[in-house]
């Protein structure tokens, strides 16, 4: 288990959420806390991004895949799929486009970019 700098963006057409502070990562999993919002990555053949507060939400990112997930809320369960267009991978840096459909309707196109660095 490792301390590392975390820095993550979420854009859509209408917002760009941006995280910068310190996670944890284990093996191929990445945890922190973005403003209560923990928030876990899991990083392998599909990349799995888990976000739990008030609600739960699991993507599933495999380029050129439409992949279902989980979005469980107060108000009941919904489904959701992404379809993931682009993933760029380098050492401590992964880019992801990806479009999301909540119950078989379009959302929107995200753009989801995580970089890392061991924290001293």
């Amino acid at each position: 288990m490792s301390k590392i700098k975390l820095s993550a963006s979420l854009k859509n057409k209408n917002e760009n959420h941006i995280f910068k502070g310190k996670a944890i990562k284990n093996g191929n999993i990445i945890t922190y806390n973005d403003d209560s919002v923990i928030t876990k990555i899991i990083i392998d053949d599909i990349i799995t991004i888990e976000r739990n507060k008030d609600y739960q939400i699991t993507i599933n990112l495999k380029e050129g895949i439409k992949l279902k997930g989980k979005y469980i809320t107060n108000y009941g369960n919904f489904k959701i799929e992404t379809y993931t267009k682009t993933i760029i991978r380098k050492e401590k840096y992964i880019k992801t486009i990806y479009d999301l459909y909540i119950n078989n309707e379009y959302v929107d196109t995200f753009e989801y970019i995580f970089e890392y660095s061991i924290d001293s």
